[in-house]
């Protein structure tokens, strides 16, 4: 491996950390991950396990990409209706943080000098929201851009092939690693754990890339896998499970019948959790944070299985099980092929 590529990563894996929504340093990720890619090309196997979390660190990142384009196109404040918990999804309070900066940024713009008199201070302030105001027409227009749109396809489809890449050099190995292990025997075998751990995201981020396109099925699959892959270092009751019933339940939106089942699933966790909770607090009476998003969490399922059953949309009686994966489905005859580095979009240039 090229000394450079475990710094590039380093360096982009910190910046997706902690970017929340901020354009400049997603495309910053996108840069260091695409070089990193290059510099492997030259290497013996760039298609060796080593190189799997690059695959999908770039995916992501074109993925939040995307995202983030829709999410400003839409004038939305989350990246969707409820927020699973570890979600693979920025979380709305990193968009939060990353708009009070924003905001703090164009206050410090518009500070005066000292020295300047208090008339020129007010002429200041009148124009301040006519500045902003042009500041969100030249936003609006980069949104409205065809072009805009046409990277956003390009950039969905360089991180479907990213994220399959890393999925297919995951399959290679992990099913060779796993043919000698027992499920709940993973304990003393921390690199398969960390292996199936990054395999786990790249199924969920494939999944997100299935509902960007309207492929419902496809995302319920690749969510479906991640929550059975999951399954084999995380007990069934986790909130991680619960994480994915709540995805395959968003990418049922429509099919009742079909959704219903993974709502119940993930209260019925969540509940567990709560308890668990209030048991450790104990008489302290002090309820953290952590146990006041789970009871949000809680009643917004709560609330979403009540209109279920309140538009009679719901047949009688709901599954006890979700869609099964066998150790072994994940693979599939799609090649691997070296991606291109995406295109720059206007507003980079």
């Amino acid at each position: 491996m090229s000394e450079k590529i475990p710094g590039l990563v380093s360096k982009a894996e910190s910046i997706l950390a902690t970017c929340g929504t901020d354009q400049d340093l997603i495309n910053e990720a996108i840069d260091l991950y695409s070089e990193a890619l290059k510099l492997s090309a030259s290497t013996k196997n760039p298609f060796s396990i080593d190189f799997a979390g690059i695959y999908y660190g770039y995916g992501d990142a074109l993925l939040r990409d995307v995202e983030n384009d829709q999410l400003l196109s839409s004038g939305m404040n989350t990246t969707g209706s409820m927020m699973p918990i570890a979600s693979n999804k920025p979380l709305s309070d990193d968009i939060q943080n990353t708009e009070q900066a924003k905001a703090a940024h164009i206050d410090l713009d518009v500070i005066v000098d000292e020295d300047s008199s208090i008339s020129e201070e007010e002429e200041e302030e009148d124009s301040a929201p006519i500045q902003k105001t042009k500041r969100l027409d030249s936003e609006k227009e980069i949104d409205n851009d065809p072009s805009n749109e046409a990277d956003d396809v390009e950039n969905l489809e360089l991180a479907w092939e990213a994220l399959e890449t890393a999925r297919d050099i995951l399959s290679d190995s992990l099913d060779t690693q796993l043919k000698d292990k027992e499920k709940g025997s993973l304990i003393d075998a921390p690199q398969i754990i960390s292996n199936l751990q990054l395999y786990v995201k790249v199924y969920l981020r494939l999944g997100d890339c299935g509902l960007a396109q309207s492929q419902k099925e496809q995302a319920v699959e690749d969510y479906t896998k991640a929550m059975n892959l999951l399954t084999l270092y995380k007990p069934e009751l986790s909130r991680e499970v619960s994480s994915c019933h709540l995805n395959i339940a968003e990418a049922l939106e429509g099919d009742v019948n079909r959704a219903m089942p993974h709502y119940e699933a993930s209260l019925r966790i969540i509940l567990l959790e709560i308890a668990k909770l209030k048991e450790k607090r104990g008489e302290s009476g002090v309820i953290t944070q952590d146990e006041k998003n789970l009871v949000n969490l809680k009643e917004d399922i709560e609330l979403q299985i009540l209109e279920f059953k309140k538009d009679g949309n719901v047949l009688g009686g709901t599954s006890k099980t979700v869609i099964g994966f066998k150790k072994g489905d994940s693979s599939d005859s799609t090649p691997i092929t070296t991606l291109q580095p995406r295109k720059k979009r206007k507003s980079d240039v």
